[in-house]
């Protein structure tokens, strides 16, 4: 008995070990958030002509946005006072810097020029930044509606371009705007990596970027109006937040499912831990189910051999089913499905490999110490060993109560069962 003793605690130790080690590939585990490689489809016109222009033209520049308009819905920004609203912003958009790998970057290191100045696009590019243009309004109104609006590297600028909300008098001359956007073009200075690109550099800018311009809304700086902003990262940001949002949703949903299998089983077990969402739950409680049909008297191998010749059919074919639909899923062009359908299929696939050994193992480690009076949460430890006969009721680890129906079975044998052969529910 104490080598079999001895020999199963291996067992357990060995599927264990193998477990833990399986799971350090979690470490290489990466979230991809380029819109590209999750929704363009592979092996398309559309992915060779992509990559074409990346490998034989310059990447475009990249893009930091601001954008400004009144709280008021009659807020008006052709005024002395909006812009300079605008013109504190851009003061405080050119002094963000950012330190990547010990370096100190700022918005002048990294901007994409034209000639001596930094390119910007912007309304207070063809008032030259100078507020002495814009301390009337009647100032501000020739500017905008003048013939030769350029910026300061002299380019043409459409004025229309950069306001919105625009409206005009009877001579079809600008009279008020709701909006103004301001662009900041920066260098782009992506290398090729893993099939994707990456700048750093750029990347640690602009979110020192966004996060200066989201302290400031937040600190409601500039009264009456409001600030948003953009860059180019962000779609990247928002496509790993989603993410990130599911993961956090998948943990919940992982929780809830042990509650409702500790409910629904009426025994805590360090079992359930293993128990997984959707099949795995199922599997677990098919087994945990065809374990409690099996003779009490007979040995704990010779029920789990009862258990497995009885519900092992079932728990495979569901769960090889599921494995070879998502599989024929992962055939799919759309790279996100396809990622999907490739993780759920090894997700089943091992989860079953799971159920039916380490799954098994600890069911059976369990049924052994019920037998001996061990404590679940002590498992071979002396000192929590006592009579069965001495326990009543639920102790602090909820590990030794005398032994009753699950909840789920209760309900289906003695409330529905009874209610369905009452005579009214029949004659109904």
């Amino acid at each position: 008995m104490e080598a079999k003793k001895e020999m199963q605690e291996l067992t357990f130790i060995e599927k264990s070990a193998a477990n833990i080690s399986e799971s350090l590939g979690l470490s290489q585990l990466t979230v991809e958030n380029r819109g590209d490689k999750l929704w363009v489809p592979t092996d398309t016109q559309a992915q060779d002509d992509k990559s074409y222009v990346e490998d034989y033209y310059a990447r475009s520049a990249r893009i930091a946005i601001s954008v400004v308009h009144p709280t008021n819905d009659d807020g008006d920004l052709l005024t002395p006072e909006a812009f300079d609203v605008l013109y504190k912003l851009h003061q405080e958009i050119i002094v963000v810097e950012t330190t990547h790998d010990g370096t100190l970057y700022t918005y002048n290191d990294l901007c994409e020029r034209r000639g001596a100045n930094c390119s910007v696009r912007g309304i207070l590019e063809i008032f030259e930044y100078n507020e002495t243009k814009w301390d009337t309004r009647e100032k501000i109104l020739a500017v905008v509606n003048g013939d030769d609006t350029r910026t300061t590297a002299g380019d043409r600028l459409d004025v229309e371009q950069v306001l919105g909300g625009l409206t005009y008098d009877s001579s079809d001359k600008i009279i008020g705007a709701k909006a103004s956007e301001s662009f900041y073009f920066m260098q782009n200075n992506e290398e090729k990596k893993d099939g994707g690109f990456e700048d750093p550099v750029e990347d640690a800018w602009e979110q020192a970027y966004l996060d200066r311009l989201l302290e400031l809304k937040d600190a409601n700086t500039y009264p009456n109006y409001e600030l948003e902003r953009f860059a180019s990262r962000s779609f990247s940001d928002e496509f790993g937040s989603a993410i990130r949002a599911d993961l956090v949703m998948l943990q919940l949903a992982i929780f809830v499912n042990i509650v409702y299998a500790v409910t629904m089983t009426s025994k805590w077990s360090r079992v359930l831990p293993f128990l997984m969402l959707g099949i795995g739950i199922d599997d677990a409680f098919v087994l945990i189910h065809q374990f409690d049909m099996t003779d009490p008297g007979q040995s704990t191998p010779d029920r789990l051999k009862v258990m497995l010749m009885e519900a092992g059919p079932s728990i495979t074919l569901t769960s090889m089913t599921d494995f070879f639909a998502f599989m024929i899923g992962a055939n799919t062009s759309l790279p996100a499905l396809r990622y999907f359908c490739i993780y759920a299929a090894v997700g089943i696939l091992f989860d079953f490999i799971l159920q039916v050994t380490f799954f098994v193992g600890c069911m059976a480690i369990d049924v052994e110490n019920k037998r001996k009076g061990y404590a679940d949460c002590c498992w071979y430890a002396t000192c929590c060993k006592r009579d069965l006969e001495q326990v009543s009721g639920t102790t602090v680890c909820g590990c030794k109560r005398p032994e009753k129906e699950p909840l789920l079975m209760t309900f289906m044998t003695y409330k529905l069962g009874g209610a369905l052969k009452d005579k009214r529910v029949k004659a109904g």
